[in-house]
């Protein structure tokens, strides 16, 4: 393609949505004349694109579009207006909204620009935000969802002017092999503390004393004002002897730490495609996911590289941890391998432009 692509995307930290965006910028970059990124002030992406060697020459523009689900009507009208000003500026052939919680902002200024408008669903609570949303010929419109547990079911009535796309996000796994992991702790969670997240169960299940010798390390942090994190905590430091569950807190370079442990437990109620499990994949890890997670459960299921539990409880995820200490080494790292062999070939940025060609590339 040619002409101007501009990307929006409203997140401030580094999480799975941005880190997906940004090992597919520098393609992106080579597929059109110019690739605006327009992000809220502040945001992380900004800086990390910095970096042209890894993303190309990408132009970055702020716009005051993060938090808005915390916001009232005003600060979206000007969000909108925002938007709507950069969009006459530098006229873009292609508007690409990263996480599609913006959509029934954004399109109608798409429709009044007459650019095609792709939405990225990559949040579960975005799948009825964009049911209703139609294309129109003079600005068509794309729904890329990230994993067969989040494409509609059955899929919505649709016009001749609005496709519905699944492509699992890329990953740009390292070169190198992993080194094999241990000797910090046996299990790691990552991920935003929250009730949805599921660390209470990690926590409870530690406190089994069949656990006596083995550790859980948290990282994350909770939202501005959920109770969730204190409360996960002060249950940890009651319910769990000998400080056996630690809390880092939110690292922006998590994955570096990874190759300290055995097993990523993810706790999730849903996770729309998991990037958790391939993080733990590259560094070696085998991952332990709730059966009915949804695009995290799909690629383990698809891969054999992990354990599922079945129900969402601590009664079901503790037999699977206690399954997992047990697992011989040589055993556990084949498994491993399994995952990352799968995801290797599946997760190819070949086979996202594939997939995307017409759509982003």
């Amino acid at each position: 393609m040619t002409g101007t692509l501009m990307v929006i995307d409203p997140g401030l930290q580094l999480w799975g949505s941005e880190r997906a965006l940004a090992a597919t910028l520098k393609p992106l970059t080579e597929a059109w004349d110019r690739v605006i990124l327009v992000t809220p002030p502040g945001a992380a992406l900004a800086g990390l694109v910095a970096d042209r060697a890894t993303h190309g020459p990408v132009e970055v523009i702020h716009a005051p579009i993060g938090l808005l689900h915390r916001k009232g009507r005003a600060a979206r009208l000007m969000a909108m207006a925002r938007l709507g000003l950069l969009i006459a500026r530098h006229r873009p052939d292609r508007i690409y909204l990263n996480q599609a919680g913006l959509c029934r902002l954004l399109a109608p200024l798409a429709r009044l620009a007459r650019a095609p408008l792709v939405l990225h669903v990559r949040l579960l609570e975005d799948v009825p935000r964009v049911a209703p949303l139609r294309g129109s010929p003079s600005a068509p419109l794309h729904q890329v969802y990230i994993s067969d547990a989040m494409m509609p079911s059955p899929p919505p009535t649709k016009n001749a002017h609005t496709f519905l796309h699944k492509a699992y996000d890329p990953y740009l796994f390292a070169a190198e092999n992993p080194r094999t992991p241990g000797g910090t702790a046996d299990f790691v969670s990552l991920g935003r503390l929250a009730h949805s997240k599921g660390q209470h169960l990690l926590v409870e299940a530690m406190g089994d004393p069949a656990f006596a010798g083995h550790a859980a390390h948290v990282f994350g942090e909770g939202a501005p004002g959920d109770l969730y994190e204190t409360t996960l905590k002060a249950g940890a430091a009651d319910q769990v002897a000998d400080g056996r569950v630690v809390f880092h807190g939110f690292r922006p370079d998590v994955t570096d730490a990874l190759g300290g442990y055995r097993f990523l437990v993810s706790t999730s109620n849903f996770e729309t495609l998991g990037r958790v499990v391939m993080e733990a994949w590259e560094q070696g890890l085998v991952p332990i996911v709730y059966a009915g997670s949804g695009g995290a459960a799909e690629i383990v299921r698809k891969s054999g590289g992990g354990l599922l539990y079945e129900d969402w409880t601590v009664e079901s995820l503790a037999p699977v941890l206690a399954q997992a200490l047990a697992m011989p080494e040589p055993e556990r790292r084949e498994m491993a391998e399994m995952g990352r062999s799968w995801a290797v070939e599946a997760l190819d940025i070949d086979n996202y432009e594939t997939t995307l060609r017409g759509v982003l590339f």
